[in-house]
């Protein structure tokens, strides 16, 4: 090597040390400026295999989490703090349940913003329509799919002859992961249905432990790393939404993620909807689909998700399906804060507003 090329590589090597020195620095910054409370103790296991489902929780267990950082009022970010978490006998985060049939039962299903992360019980949507006329069950399991919860519906929910099913559909993931047999969120595969003739063929059922379907994960590996990098590694997502706060990059990332034809996501959405209502109305339920949005789709027109909602409602009013669409009510009121600081979650407000425009369907007119 000539000295010429010594140089150029000693130059690299320094500009390399030196961004890995600043990433670090602003790692560790915003750990300790609004994310981390020091001193937490981990909590106790919450959660197991389950070979119907995926994973489940451990009936009658208690433990906590973090509850994210949040806006106050003034748009003023607040540290994080402890919320605790209660598992119910039946491996449910809610109080213990004595079913009463002299009330309206309202059965909520969904993934992590159904259950409530970061919210403290009593302030989701859930709790807040639980009334003297209404019992409110929350079957809300984190890192579910439409699959998992129609599988959760017949082999829980329905027995339990729900009058109302809230199925919480998060536009943030939910429709990617109908259509593949994994959740980058955990460390198992999941059930998952594929079409075969217009017909839901269920895959990957009963689920081995141990088992993988390696071909599809490393075929989506890289959603999967997108979707690691963004839960665990906080600058990640600062560069990323400084990036989008940019016309120039923000154009430029949003392109990329379009190039994507998510049609068959869709159409693999929709057909488990379809079966979840034709099954609801046949247990003598009736299904109510909110949808759900990520935070990039109330701030930005050009979302890639954004186009979803009218394939959905298109396809939900087609099947005689309720929906209540969450994006257009939270871009109407785009003055208030719906979401957490710095997460995708809803916060009390976004529960709030859920529960407001549940109660003004007729079918809960009595809550």
């Amino acid at each position: 090597m000539n000295l010429q090329a010594k140089k150029i590589a000693q130059n690299l090597l320094l500009i390399m040390f030196g961004l890995l020195i600043g990433f670090l620095l602003l790692e560790v910054g915003l750990r300790l400026a609004v994310f981390v409370t020091p001193g937490i103790p981990p909590s106790p296991k919450l959660g197991e295999f389950n070979e119907e489902l995926g994973w489940s929780y451990i009936p009658s267990v208690d433990g906590w989490e973090q509850k994210p950082a949040f806006f106050k009022d003034s748009g003023v970010v607040l540290p994080p703090r402890l919320v605790d978490i209660n598992i119910n006998s039946f491996g449910f985060r809610d109080r213990e349940w004595v079913l009463d049939d002299d009330k309206t039962r309202i059965a909520f299903v969904g993934d992590s913003h159904i259950f409530g992360h970061g919210i403290d019980f009593g302030d989701r949507a859930s709790d807040l329509i639980q009334t003297e006329q209404c019992q409110s069950l929350n079957f809300g399991v984190s890192g579910y799919s439409t699959d998992q919860e129609l599988l959760l519906a017949r082999k829980t929910i329905f027995p339990m002859n729900a009058d109302v099913i809230i199925l919480g559909l998060f536009l943030g993931n939910d429709v990617e992961d109908n259509a593949v047999p994994f959740s980058a969120n955990t460390t198992t595969t999941k059930p998952y249905f594929v079409l075969e003739n217009q017909e839901l063929v269920l895959k990957n059922y009963p689920i081995s432990k141990i088992g993988r379907e390696s071909d599809e994960r490393q075929t989506h590996f890289l959603l999967g790393l997108k979707r690691w990098l963004n839960q665990n590694i906080y600058s990640y997502s600062f560069i990323v939404s400084l990036l989008r706060s940019i016309p120039l990059t923000n154009n430029f990332l949003v392109g990329v993620e379009k190039g994507r034809d998510f049609t068959p996501d869709l159409e693999i959405t929709v057909a488990l909807v379809k079966q979840f209502n034709e099954e609801a109305i046949a247990n003598n339920s009736e299904l109510i689909v909110i949808f759900i949005p990520a935070p990039n789709q109330v701030r930005k027109s050009d979302d890639k998700r954004n186009p979803w909602i009218s394939y959905l409602t298109e396809s939900f009013e087609q099947n005689n399906i309720t929906y209540i669409d969450l994006l257009s009510e939270f871009k109407k009121n785009s003055d208030q804060y719906f979401y957490f600081a710095f997460d995708e979650h809803l916060d009390e407000n976004g529960n709030k507003k859920m529960a407001e425009l549940l109660l003004q369907q007729p079918v809960l007119s009595k809550c």
